[in-house]
């Protein structure tokens, strides 16, 4: 098991009623299959302006791995390791 911070920005860090959570996942787990976990624990249509798969969940947030950008990683297959922050930020906000 490896255990990984996620920290929630914004509207998810209301809708998840928290700041950050330690939560454990399998080895090799990937940021999609966190994000299937983390689903079911925020309000996905009071936290963002979507809602649906955890996919489209993850498509309207920029996700940190340990401050760099999934994009530049392997995207929602990007492998979390023990120790991994990662961060969670709405796209949508107001102005």
């Amino acid at each position: 098991m490896a255990r990984v911070r996620v920290r929630f920005i914004g509207t998810l860090r209301w809708a998840a009623k928290m700041d950050e959570t330690d939560m454990e996942v399998p080895e090799q787990t990937s940021v999609r299959d966190l994000l299937n976990k983390v689903f079911g624990m925020v309000d996905v249509e009071e936290g963002t302006s979507s809602a649906g798969q955890p996919q489209e969940f993850g498509r309207n947030m920029l996700i940190l791995v340990n401050e760099v950008e999934v994009g530049l990683l392997n995207g929602f297959e990007t492998i979390l390791r023990d120790g991994d922050k990662v961060t969670l930020i709405p796209t949508a906000h107001g102005g």
